[in-house]
């Protein structure tokens, strides 16, 4: 299915990064991904005190499209599968730069998530908003056991509770979780593959990544969308959103010329169509984010489209507005509530301030953690080797 050319996947002639401009496109989709899901959030039943009163408030039409917004963590794993592929075009993974890497994406996703971990501690009521004034059980101790204790605090931090199957102190970190997986086992496939690509016989090592890639795709495709749980629901684990991650490589390697652009193509119609015959959503907005990045890039627009200023600052505070919106967005819409009624206008207040509110503590959370993790892990980034004099 995915034709790969064997000779672009090794670094000594994968094509040479650019100083091109930023990819504003996927920039901008990733701002509109955070905050619809700062929507869902705030009319979702089981995290927003004023659900109820919003679903019956908002028109259907309105209402059926939120309660889609979900769809947007879809968005986030493609994007993540692109842009991890174009950090790693023209590097050798070699243990030293797969230490180097592995730090440096620790140190990107870490101080704003270990900082909502200690929150979960210190503000424990902000993270349960429909328990703003009271702890579920009554008492700090009882409250402190059923988050598993300290040792599950070390394992929230090493972003290792899905792994070892024990509580979640952040409720949307299952998908920080899923894509450290896809960094670490993805840097060990494209380890892989460069020295397989390394080999005197072009058309075999080019078979053979084809074949590797290809097996990875389809196991994964059938792990979501013919693999069930016993009680029939989807298995949401990292082999079965491989898929997800693989559309944004594909998409990217195909925009490079790595692979040939119909096999993304055809990729993203065995999605769409696997979607469409099981009716099943979230394989559908991978589908369709895929396709407008190829479009984007076809059409030379992914330096132009979504660049409104709006969402390239929701793009820039996106994943501490991932991160922060339920327990400050969801608290403040719980405190309005109480010391409100369930009248529409008191409802919808909440409703708004909860965003509002959400996107300053973003900001906040941007600027005084975000960015200064930022500026280290781009000082830690290997420096290039100069090319030799002709």
């Amino acid at each position: 299915m995915t034709a790969v050319k064997a000779e672009n996947l090794s670094a000594e002639s994968a094509p040479k990064k650019s100083h091109a401009p930023r990819y504003v496109f996927l920039d901008g989709l990733r701002g509109l991904a955070a905050f619809l899901i700062v929507l869902f959030h705030l009319i979702n039943q089981w995290v927003s005190p004023i659900s109820e009163q919003m679903q019956r408030i908002l028109p259907h039409w309105l209402r059926a499209f939120i309660n889609n917004c979900d769809l947007g963590v879809e968005v986030f794993f493609v994007l993540s599968g692109f842009v991890i592929v174009h950090s790693l075009v023209g590097e050798t993974i070699t243990p030293k730069y797969f230490g180097n890497f592995v730090l440096r994406r620790t140190l990107r996703l870490g101080p704003p998530y270990w900082f909502m971990v200690a929150w979960r501690y210190l503000v424990p009521f902000l993270i349960y908003p429909t328990k703003l004034f009271a702890f579920p059980d009554g008492s700090w101790p009882g409250w402190f056991a059923t988050t598993g204790g300290w040792p599950n605090v070390f394992y929230n931090i090493a972003f290792l509770p899905d792994i070892l199957g024990t509580v979640r102190m952040v409720e949307v970190s299952w998908t920080i979780f899923l894509e450290v997986q896809f960094y670490l086992f993805f840097l060990l496939v494209i380890a892989i593959v460069q020295n397989i690509a390394k080999m005197p016989n072009r058309a075999a090592a080019k078979s053979i990544i084809t074949i590797i890639f290809t097996a990875l795709a389809a196991y994964s495709l059938y792990r979501w969308f013919f693999m069930h749980k016993p009680n029939g629901g989807q298995i949401e684990d990292f082999p079965s959103r491989w898929y997800v991650f693989f559309t944004g490589a594909l998409v990217y390697w195909a925009t490079k010329k790595i692979v040939p652009k119909w096999s993304a193509w055809v990729f993203v119609a065995i999605v769409a169509a696997l979607s469409i015959a099981m009716q099943e959503r979230r394989g559908g907005a991978t589908a369709a984010c895929g396709a407008i990045m190829l479009i984007a890039c076809d059409l030379g627009k992914q330096g132009t489209w979504l660049s409104w200023s709006p969402i390239q600052y929701l793009a820039k505070i996106s994943y501490s507005l991932f991160l922060i919106h339920i327990p400050v967005g969801c608290g403040v819409a719980a405190a309005i509530q109480k010391f409100g009624d369930n009248s529409t206008t008191n409802i919808l207040t909440a409703f708004f301030i909860g965003i509002g509110m959400s996107i300053i503590a973003a900001d906040l959370m941007y600027r005084w953690i975000e960015l200064p993790s930022l500026e280290v892990v781009k000082k830690l980034k290997p420096k290039k080797k100069p090319l030799p004099a002709p």
